[in-house]
């Protein structure tokens, strides 16, 4: 059921205290960028806002048609989107600046 590993956040470590896994560190990062999101959709002008998701989209995906992703079974992944842990760390510093520079600009009128 589980094609990639197993289901768990946290594993026991050697000293038996718990470790997190690369799964959990993964999912922390999805959470922390779905809510830069949201605060940039509540921050951004509607203009600016539909060129951080072009920008954010062009860092992160490999394909610019959604019916692909919907027929994985004959495409591989790298094909659809990035494997690279840095084009995701790219795309969150992208929105961290975006953001910036809004509260900037608001600052300075």
């Amino acid at each position: 059921m589980w094609k990639v590993g197993d289901m768990y956040f946290v594993l026991p470590g050697h000293d038996g205290w718990p470790v997190e896994t690369l799964r959990l560190e993964s999912l922390r990062f999805a959470g922390q960028a779905f809510e830069l999101l949201a605060l940039a959709q509540e921050k951004l002008a509607p203009t600016q806002m539909q060129q951080l998701k072009r920008t954010v989209a062009e860092q992160i995906l490999r394909s610019s048609d959604l019916e692909e992703f919907g027929r994985c079974g004959d495409r591989a992944r790298e094909d659809l989107y990035s494997l690279d842990p840095l084009d995701y760390q790219r795309a969150k510093t992208i929105i961290l600046e975006t953001l910036a520079a809004a509260a900037v600009k608001g600052n300075a009128t």
